[in-house]
């Protein structure tokens, strides 16, 4: 069977999961993130098919969405904002320096191949990474999830380094045991 999508038609069987049966994504994605003890919460979304909000034990929160522009996939996005002691270290760098902290950040973003809003102050960083649903499975999906989690550690990281501020608390022990 073939169904248009963005003005084309496309198979069913290009698809793990249907584009006309939400309700089984839906569901099929709650289920992962509780099985991996996540703490889920649907959002109201008026421009997605479904939304969570997904916190993690070490308090950082992730969004899973599917936008209704683009039912081909579930986006993963996640930003927070920058606390205003290191928003003005960065703004009294001169330019240059600035210049070259958000390229290494956006350097080690791309080795993920995760999606980043602009870099430039003030900072407020956001980075999304989408999965799409020819093939989706639990392991694409969380190794997904975690790029987007690990991309938010990369940004703090590469900031504490080069501000000469203490690192967040990194420890991810508490999710594998």
């Amino acid at each position: 069977m073939f169904k248009i999508f963005n003005d084309k038609y496309i198979s069913d069987k290009h698809f793990a999961f249907s584009m006309t049966n939400n309700d089984e994504l839906k569901s099929k994605v709650f289920g992962w993130l509780v099985e991996e003890g996540f703490s889920v919460q649907s959002l109201s979304a008026v421009k997605d098919n479904f939304a969570f909000s997904v916190v993690l034990p070490n308090k950082k929160t992730l969004i899973v969405s599917q936008p209704l522009i683009s039912l081909d996939k579930v986006l993963i996005s996640s930003g927070y904002d920058l606390p205003q002691a290191q928003q003005n270290s960065l703004s009294s760098l001169a330019a240059e320096s600035r210049e070259r902290i958000f390229q290494e950040i956006l350097f080690e973003l791309f080795g993920l191949r995760v999606d980043c809003g602009p870099l430039n102050l003030p900072l407020s960083p956001r980075v999304s990474k989408a999965v799409y649903l020819d093939g989706l499975n639990k392991n694409l999906f969380m190794s997904a999830f975690f790029d987007v989690h690990n991309a938010l550690w990369i940004v703090g990281l590469t900031l504490a380094n080069r501000l000469n501020v203490s690192s967040p608390d990194i420890s991810l022990s508490h999710l594998y045991g």
